[in-house]
């Protein structure tokens, strides 16, 4: 893996504590629904991006090269991952669904009024 891609992840790593925060704040001030789950979705689609990163840079050739990258990037992973449960929980709190039955997301069937 070089070391753009590692930059990358480092970018990654920085976009999704960036994000984590502002969802904070905002879950903080009472944010209102429609604006939080897009920010959920994003953030959820960093981290899995990260996390899809440091997989690959795990199972690179040059894992001893980037060893103290692996281990700041998997740190960072986990604090992000608790902070996003966390997150998800104030969110389902305000009564948003954020998934449906089986982790799949929730699509209403109410009839919009006319």
């Amino acid at each position: 893996m070089s070391q753009d891609a590692v930059r990358h992840l480092h970018t990654l790593k920085d976009q999704a504590i960036t994000q984590s925060a502002q969802i904070s704040d905002q879950l903080n001030q009472g944010i209102s629904t429609d604006k939080l789950v897009p920010l959920l979705q994003k953030q959820a689609e960093t981290i899995k991006s990260l996390q899809a990163g440091i997989q690959e840079l795990s199972q690179s050739t040059q894992i001893v090269q980037h060893k103290d990258d692996i281990k700041i990037l998997q740190q960072t992973l986990k604090e992000l991952a608790e902070a996003a449960q966390e997150q998800v929980q104030k969110t389902t709190q305000k009564g948003v669904r954020l998934t449906g039955i089986g982790g799949k997301p929730h699509i209403s069937r109410r009839k919009p009024n006319r």
